[in-house]
């Protein structure tokens, strides 16, 4: 259960979040690079 809300925030911070941060960056740099799902899962961990 707590994967998935892990998961579930990282969809939300790198989606929906209109504020800058460091990890927000750092996530949609790596799904240029690597695709989108992984970043995902990179984020959430």
């Amino acid at each position: 259960m707590t994967r998935k809300h892990l998961y579930e925030a990282a969809t939300t911070l790198l989606t929906r979040n209109l504020r800058f941060s460091t990890l927000k960056a750092w996530g949609l740099k790596l799904a240029k690079a690597s695709g989108f799902e992984k970043a995902r899962i990179a984020v959430a961990r």
